[in-house]
Order: C-alpha cells, then structure tokens, then sequence
C-alpha cells in the first residue's frame, strides 16, 4: 500500500495511521519537525518511510532533542536526510528495523539503538556527518556518538562516519 506524502501534515498523519505493508513515500522536499512512528510492520510486512532520494528530502528537525524515532518493529528508513537535532535517528526498543541509505547530517550524534530490546537492526549504507572537528579535545567527546547500539543479531555495514568522537 503505498502512501504518498508531500506535506508535513500528511507525514505526521501517515506515520500515526501506518500499517503493516504500507510504504509511506515522501515527495522532495523540506518536512520540519521530529517525527515519531511507534506503529508496528510485520517482518513479511514492514512499515517503510521512503524518500524520493536521499539529496531532495530532508526531514529538518533544528534544535530538537530526536529526529526521527523509529519505536515500531519491522520499520524501515530510507532514502532521505535527517538534519539539525541532538540525535539523528533513535531505536526504541524495536526488533527488524533498517535504516538504509539514510544522510544523517548537523548532529552531534548519529544512530541510537541502545533502548530496551533491541533486536535484528539493520543500519547499512548510510551516511553520517557529526558537528565535531578533529582535532577536538573536548572532555565529553567521547560521548559524541555515530552509531551506538545494544542487543542481539544487528548488521551495521558500509556506513561512512565522520565528526563524532566515537565513531561506533
């Protein structure tokens, strides 16, 4: 099922309803705001946010604590930019997530998989830029994460990190 959105309104409303199977698709364009989906897909039948591509759709979330927070199983994200928050992109306790293709971007940290459960993540292919400069010898450097995650069965490959002070 797929469902075309092309305005903020629609994304936060296609997120909210989404079901198994749906493939919500975001026309190029600028969407402000931090978007949550705690709608759960199936692992035949996951719930797939997609942009046009990752160059024309941006998910601008300036000066917000999250993103996007992926809190349903078998989610997926890809093809788009998240920029501006504190974090990227947050897991909460989820099981099949794919974040895929994904530019990550004006962040001071990146991919957050540590709550809860987390289980089969499949973070692959994507891209992130954090705020930090090297050499950078701040005390809380450390904490400037790219990609951090906990659980069982993840596949993290093919991403390419730079300007956090732990990588992964």
């Amino acid at each position: 099922n797929v469902v075309p959105v092309s305005t903020v309104a629609g994304l936060t409303a296609a997120l909210a309803a989404a079901n198994p199977g749906d493939v919500i698709t975001l026309a190029a364009g600028t969407y402000v705001g931090a978007f949550p989906i705690s709608r759960d897909g199936t692992a035949a039948n996951p719930i797939v946010i997609r942009g046009a591509s990752r160059d024309t759709v941006i998910l601008d979330a300036t000066g917000r604590s999250i993103g996007v927070t992926l809190a349903g199983d078998y989610t997926r994200l890809e093809s788009l930019t998240v920029r501006g928050s504190d974090w990227g992109v947050k897991l909460n306790n989820t099981t099949g997530v794919v974040v895929r293709g994904v530019l990550i971007t004006d962040v001071n940290k990146g991919i957050d998989g540590r709550s809860g459960q987390t289980r089969g993540l499949y973070l692959c292919d994507n891209v992130l830029e954090g705020r930090r400069v090297w050499p950078d010898f701040a005390n809380a450097i450390e904490n400037a994460e790219g990609i951090v995650v906990t659980g069982q069965g993840h596949t993290v490959c093919h991403n390419r990190i730079q300007g956090f002070g732990d990588a992964l």
